[in-house]
This record gives C-alpha cells, sequence and structure tokens, in this order.
C-alpha cells in the first residue's frame, strides 16, 4: 500500500548485488517526517537494503544519507544530527561516530 513516504537516496553496493535506500521524511528540504495518510503510528525514516535480483527490502536502521566503505562492509549514515557507523551485515550495534553542535 502507497503511504506516500519518499523512496530516494539509492546507492548500489559495491559488488552490485544489492541496492541501500532510505525511506521516509523529505529527502530534499530535510524537515519533520511527512505523514500524507494522517496515520496515528508513529512515521519513520530509515535505511533498507535490497538484493538486486528481487526479494523484501532488509531494514538497516533508522537514519539517513547511507554510504558504504570502500568494501561494502561498514555503513556510514545520519540519524537525529549526528554521524553513526554499523556493519552492512548488522554484526554490531550502530555506534555514533561525531555529534557536532551547531
Amino acid at each position: 500500500a502507497d503511504d506516500g513516504q519518499e523512496i530516494g537516496e539509492l546507492s548500489f553496493t559495491p559488488d552490485g548485488k544489492a541496492i541501500l535506500f532510505t525511506r521516509g521524511g523529505d529527502l530534499e528540504t530535510r524537515r519533520d517526517i511527512p505523514n500524507p495518510t494522517s496515520s496515528p503510528q508513529p512515521v519513520e525514516q530509515a535505511i533498507f537494503l535490497v538484493q538486486a535480483d528481487g526479494g523484501a527490502p532488509r531494514k538497516l536502521t533508522d537514519g539517513n544519507s547511507p554510504v558504504l566503505s570502500p568494501k561494502g562492509d561498514r555503513l556510514v549514515f545520519f540519524k537525529s544530527g549526528a554521524l553513526w557507523s554499523m556493519m552492512l551485515d548488522g554484526s554490531d550495534k550502530p555506534a555514533q561516530l561525531i555529534h557536532g553542535k551547531g
């Protein structure tokens, strides 16, 4: 069902076997996350991974602006105004790298 959430920030993994994307939020102006269907459930902005040959997308974490390491094993992303990092396979919890004020 289409709930009006944007999908963007698409990028392939270095091996070309999967695609990362961000779902939800206002990806152009970085304002509050819109809720076009007035859903009582909280609206999220999250990073997903889907295999290029098909299958269901897998949610990796909340956040946006995903960037993969050159090896494709580590993900760096923004969440709540801070820079975070995690292993793409989910073998570790997201860790905050830096949080700049201002």
